[in-house]
């Protein structure tokens, strides 16, 4: 992604540890009560999330769920073809 970036002239994305945290903090959640979505079974959406661990501003986010089969390795063509795709386009404009 920083290599598209860096191609139209726009700065590298840093890792946020808050953002990390809140993340993996989610998904293990997600797993320990055994469901999948992107706001909590009482109501707390990514932006709450982020702000309980000290994050200000709000926030999105990308999830994948895989079922089945042996799993697939994420790798760069992989998510070029999903970005080509247009399935996180407009998530990463976003941010642009």
């Amino acid at each position: 992604m920083n290599r598209d970036r860096q191609l139209n002239g726009l700065l590298p994305l840093v890792e946020d540890p808050l953002l990390s945290q809140s993340s993996q903090q989610h998904s293990q959640d997600m797993m320990s009560r055994n469901y999948y979505a992107h706001v909590t079974p009482e109501g707390r959406t990514p932006t709450d999330r982020f702000t309980q661990v000290g994050g200000r501003g709000g926030v999105g986010e990308n999830i994948m769920q895989q079922t089945g089969g042996t799993g697939i390795s994420l790798s760069y063509g992989l998510i070029e073809a999903f970005q080509k795709a247009g399935c996180i386009a407009q998530d990463i404009a976003k941010t642009c």
